[in-house]
């Protein structure tokens, strides 16, 4: 029987629920909590953002005053530094369309023509779009989309008869094959985000024109009745362009998109990844369209890899359906490990849309590229220590053992899965009673930027505890091991007055980058104490080992 969670109790349970340790009823107890509380739901998809061993995650009305938010804060924000790291969310409809039009009307500097783009999305109740995605082996395929504000949709994936249907709706997505056969697929509590928290990571990224919408470079062409806007991103770490352009044409009469396209840079050409065109804004859907009748299998481990597209069909393709896929499903793009833009000594990003994940290490330990990789630890020893730079693009799907698998082949290295048993520390936090100044901004917004001399940390609108958790993530990792240790935070007052849900705004430079001088920074500039208890926990870990 599921057992009813208090918050302290979900809270001491949070960290091995990201990382997906409870045995299955725990895991139960928790998602039946998230189900249940909307902040909950909130603070595990910001720490999915925000930390980097925790699973990635998706988000019901807008604020009616976003508007006039919106356009104040992008005048109050003009200045600004530039940010190289930006959390990833899933889209419901609204902000879906917002990020497609605003990601690339911004740059115009116009904060009007972007309020009044803002003004009339929020009004929009359902869209559709029909276009194309190339899909592997380079092959164009039909891909239509409807969408309804709650963030309810069905997709077609493919030609007539021959389509493949996605619907999603509520907690649940269904798919159907060629063959008429349907599956299901659960949408797990802390992977639903809701539409305000959307909204704040959308507006985060227009809080700094010139860096923060992360365009690298930027065009617009008036075309008559269209306004056609071309823009590529920056890449992951903030030097250089990426391999992505976009372009998206909107209509300069209604302020809506009619055409978005993806072009990705292959092999040292562009290559059109999609091309979608919004067929119609507001008008009549058929409520029988989502819905797929007939019993429904289980999706097997095989299923998943036939589906390995239409399982990540999602509100934000309704601009960004697909990526480029690499042949076999999996790349690897390797660099000398020293290879480094100036004033970078280390750092690493991950990327996913259409069903492929994009994984970047720069100068990283491989320790580091196993656990995110895997998800598991890797055991400490001299092969661990390597710093390699490379890029893997693959299937989000692949089996971890396989992507593992290819990136330790090109070492001339091998692996095994060990358990043992291992000493697992729980951090007890508590707070000295400071007072925690309130946060100014209106969104959410973290970045985390390591040089030579240190880590340079920006915080807005971010809770204490996800503070600390980021803090101690990004660290030597000799004191605190985020893949296995515990951290839990004593509170024993009101929750309105807890400490460590107070959001605040925080700016500051560590130097060294070490566990002891981020505990240090805690205590002596935010009065948090610290202290340690251990346990003994079984582990599954990964030890490096010579290849044949």
């Amino acid at each position: 029987m599921s057992e009813k969670l208090s918050r302290t109790e979900f809270e001491n349970r949070l960290d091995e629920y990201l990382r997906g340790d409870l045995p299955a009823s725990a895991r139960l107890d928790c998602e039946a909590y998230l189900a249940e509380h909307p902040a909950a739901r909130q603070e595990v998809a910001e720490l999915r953002r925000i930390l980097p061993w925790a699973a990635p995650a998706a988000l019901p009305t807008p604020p009616a005053d976003l508007t006039a938010a919106a356009a104040r804060d992008i005048r109050r924000s003009l200045a600004g530094r530039r940010r190289f790291w930006r959390p990833a969310v899933a889209w419901s409809l609204a902000a879906s369309l917002l990020l497609a039009v605003g990601l690339t009307l911004w740059p115009s500097g116009s904060s009007l023509m972007f309020a009044d783009v803002i003004a009339r999305l929020q009004t929009v109740q359902s869209v559709a779009v029909n276009g194309w995605v190339r899909g592997e082996g380079g092959h164009v395929v039909p891909f239509r989309q409807w969408l309804l504000a709650d963030g309810t949709l069905r997709a077609e994936v493919g030609e007539g008869g021959q389509a493949r249907i996605v619907v999603v709706k509520g907690h649940e997505r269904l798919i159907q094959d060629r063959g008429g056969r349907l599956y299901a697929a659960g949408i797990p509590a802390g992977q639903r985000l809701d539409l305000d928290l959307v909204l704040r990571g959308l507006q985060a990224a227009y809080q700094r024109p010139d860096a923060a919408d992360n365009s690298y470079e930027f065009s617009k062409q008036d075309l008559g009745e269209v306004m056609r806007f071309t823009r590529r991103d920056r890449a992951s770490l903030g030097y250089g362009p990426s391999n992505r352009k976009w372009v998206i044409e909107v209509d300069k009469r209604t302020a809506l998109p009619v055409l978005a396209q993806l072009h990705q840079l292959v092999d040292g050409h562009w290559v059109q990844i999609s091309e979608l065109h919004y067929a119609g804004f507001d008008r009549p859907v058929a409520a029988e369209i989502f819905e797929l009748t007939g019993p429904a299998l289980p999706l097997t481990a095989a299923d998943r890899q036939r589906f390995w597209f239409e399982l990540f069909i999602s509100p934000d393709s309704i601009r960004r359906p697909a990526v480029y896929v690499p042949a076999g499903g999996l790349q690897l793009y390797w660099s000398a490990a020293d290879e480094m833009p100036a004033g970078v000594s280390s750092g690493g990003s991950t990327f996913a849309a259409g069903g492929i994940s994009t994984l970047e290490f720069r100068n990283l330990p491989l320790t580091q590229v196993v656990r995110d990789v895997t998800g598991l630890p890797a055991a400490a020893g001299e092969l661990g220590k390597r710093r390699v730079s490379l890029v893997m693009s693959a299937k989000t799907v692949l089996p971890w053992r396989y992507k593992l698998g290819a990136v330790l082949d090109h070492l001339g290295l091998a692996y095994e899965v060990v358990r043992r048993d291992t000493t697992r520390r729980r951090y007890v936090f508590s707070h000295d009673g400071w007072p925690i100044a309130p946060s100014a901004h209106r969104f959410t917004s973290a970045r985390v930027v390591a040089d030579s001399a240190g880590y340079h940390y920006v915080f807005e609108r971010v809770e204490l505890q996800a503070v600390i958790r980021s803090l101690l993530g990004n660290c030597d990792r000799q004191g605190h091991l985020g893949s296995r240790d515990t951290l839990d935070f004593a509170w024993e007052g009101s929750p309105a007055e807890n400490p460590f849900r107070q959001r605040l705004d925080l700016v500051c430079d560590i130097p060294g980058a070490t566990f002891a001088t981020n505990i240090r920074y805690l205590r002596e500039d935010l009065g948090v104490k610290v202290r340690v208890e251990e346990e003994v926990h079984r582990v599954r870990e990964i030890r490096l080992l010579p290849g044949d």
